[in-house]
């Protein structure tokens, strides 16, 4: 890039100081890099991953709120997201009853609310699932991403899917009804 192609943000940059901009690592600046004064400190090499299909969400809620997420948005602090292969899996059973009741047992917590940081969803036991079982959900996830969020039945829609995904898991964990009753009544 060439800062003087842009010259409007190159003054905007320069009325912090070009020393307090160098990446030199000199007492006032900014840490040493090889990068140039008017780049970035750190890598952005996954800036393409913006583009991607991906599962975004807030490090603080009460429940899983993972969203599949098909478009291109740039996310702020507290906010995260990953990539990868059998996205639509993945989604299905972040937002299961298993994975809430699980994370409510052992991830971290602040005010009665889970801290969902990327340290510890990295840490769940993701449930490994045959094609078969993987394919009924990820059906049921594209539903859910179908239903238009305009609609007055958006939130039974929602939540009919929801419990569908449960009810696979349920299935392929071959879970009984006591085992059922205390996941879902969490």
């Amino acid at each position: 890039m060439n800062v003087d192609d842009y010259p409007s943000v190159k003054e905007h940059l320069l009325s912090f100081g070009k020393v307090r901009l160098e990446q030199s690592g000199i007492k006032g600046s900014r840490k040493k890099t090889n990068n140039k004064w008017f780049e970035t400190q750190d890598s952005i090499s996954y800036w393409e991953d913006f583009d991607r299909p991906k599962i975004i969400w807030n490090d603080i809620s009460n429940s899983p709120k993972f969203h599949l997420c098909r478009n291109r948005y740039l996310l702020l602090n507290t906010a995260f997201f990953f990539v990868g292969k059998q996205i639509l899996y993945l989604s299905g059973f972040l937002n299961s009853k298993i994975c809430h009741w699980y994370f409510n047992r052992y991830g971290p917590e602040i005010g009665g609310n889970s801290r969902w940081l990327v340290y510890a969803v990295e840490k769940l036991p993701i449930i490994s699932a045959k094609q078969g079982w993987r394919k009924k959900i990820e059906k049921f996830v594209f539903q859910i991403l179908e239903i238009d969020q305009s609609s007055k039945n958006f939130q039974t829609s929602l939540n009919e899917n929801l419990m569908k995904i449960d009810n696979v898991f349920y299935d392929m964990l071959q879970f009984n009804k006591n085992e059922i009753e205390f996941i879902g009544g969490f």
